[in-house]
């Protein structure tokens, strides 16, 4: 509820009048990576590289077995699919998920930091605002079941971004010296497509599903793209707090004179 108020103030305030004379940006780039550089050894040493990732399933969807190369499948039934126009259901369900690695967060453009001074209200507030990208990103499923006509399976599912293509807005704000934490606004940045290339062991059947599953995830990229981004806020939300970094802003959100 605490987050929630937070992040409908920001906006509110944005629609009321702000004396240009109080207000002050500064470049605060290098402040950030220092702050990054500090936490990611902290992080790393205390296993906390990874978060916790919502579970993926899809049920009845069919795929096509015509164009499967013949030595991928060893089950009779299955091969009846072969060289035929004919669909097979295909379902998977996946838990236990983690993303990373959080720790390698980096700044793609300057960071700046604002501080302003809302009339009417007397409130102040500072915002710190960049470019981020994930040069790592992966999600981690340990617990996975794929069924495909009626075989089923068990095994282990990682989804792999195929190139650095994941860039974010974060923007950081801290109001009076009680509230601070992530807008709920940080949005994916760019409109191109989360690519992900899924990676399955434990089942004999892996090459196949791993065609498959390229060709869902391909399908809802946006939507993996957009969840993507609200579990990295929540992690920097904690890491944030964790790591005191609200307290070093209110202690830069100064009284502010209004003239």
């Amino acid at each position: 509820m605490f987050l929630q108020t937070l992040w409908l103030f920001p906006l509110f305030l944005s629609g009321l009048a702000v004396d240009p004379s109080v207000l002050g940006i500064h470049n605060v780039s290098g402040l950030v990576d220092d702050f990054l550089e500090f936490i990611y050894p902290i992080l790393r040493f205390n296993g906390h590289t990874e978060i916790k990732f919502d579970d993926i399933s899809t049920t009845d969807h069919p795929v096509n077995l015509k164009h499967i190369d013949s030595r991928l499948i060893n089950t009779p039934k299955l091969r009846e699919y072969l060289g035929s126009n004919t669909t097979i259901p295909f379902s998977f369900s996946c838990e236990d998920g983690k993303l990373g690695d959080i720790t390698t967060l980096r700044r793609s453009a300057p960071a700046t930091e604002r501080l302003e001074f809302v009339i009417g209200l007397f409130v102040k507030f500072i915002s710190i605002r960049s470019h981020f990208t994930l040069e790592k990103l992966y999600v981690r499923f340990s617990k996975c079941e794929f069924t495909l006509g009626d075989a089923r399976y068990k095994g282990k599912l990682t989804l792999e971004a195929s190139k650095n293509d994941f860039k974010t807005d974060l923007k950081l704000v801290a109001i009076g010296d009680t509230s601070c934490g992530l807008r709920d606004k940080s949005t994916p940045r760019g409109n191109e497509p989360l690519v992900l290339k899924p990676v399955v062991t434990g089942t004999p059947l892996k090459k196949i599903i791993e065609k498959i599953l390229t060709g869902i995830f391909k399908k809802y990229a946006k939507e993996v793209k957009k969840l993507t981004n609200e579990k990295l806020i929540d992690a920097f939300s904690d890491v944030i707090k964790t790591n005191k970094l609200c307290d070093f802003l209110h202690k830069r959100n100064k009284p502010i004179k209004h003239h």
